[in-house]
């Protein structure tokens, strides 16, 4: 568990091509299955009001509309700040400064360089500043 927690909320250190493509994948399934499972909720819930003409105020309704909107928000800053420590961790590996992450703020190409620069560009070979090479640390540990 602690090591899991390092991993998504610990900006340093250093990740490889293969385990950021695996926990950004994972990333997103989770945030598909929050927002599906919001939006079932919100759309039933919005569907309940079709029906009931004559209610006025406040509700139960308005409750879990609100309660689901503060759930999905509180899922884009939590794996926000997830995404960004993998990257961090991603751009440590090719030696570069997570201030690279930056570039995705650039309007219609930024996203694509920095998902190019995560996902396809290689790491440096042997320990640099940021630690160890995590490719060998996991054949050192088979052995």
């Amino acid at each position: 568990m602690k090591k899991a927690l390092n991993l998504y909320f610990n900006p340093t250190g250093r990740l490889n091509r293969g385990g950021w493509w695996a926990h950004a994948v994972f990333l997103v399934w989770i945030g598909a299955f929050c927002l599906f499972f919001v939006t079932a909720l919100i759309g039933r819930t919005i569907a309940g009001y079709l029906y009931d003409a004559g209610s006025v105020g406040y509700s139960d309704r308005d409750a879990i509309i609100g309660l689901g909107i503060l759930v999905g928000y509180l899922w884009l800053v939590v794996a926000g700040w997830c995404y960004f420590a993998l990257s961090a961790k991603r751009f440590h590996d090719q030696d570069r400064s997570a201030g690279y992450f930056f570039l995705a703020l650039i309007p219609f190409i930024g996203g694509l360089i920095v998902l190019v620069m995560l996902g396809f560009v290689a790491g440096t070979e042997g320990e640099n500043r940021y630690g160890a090479d995590p490719s060998k640390r996991l054949v050192q540990i088979e052995r």
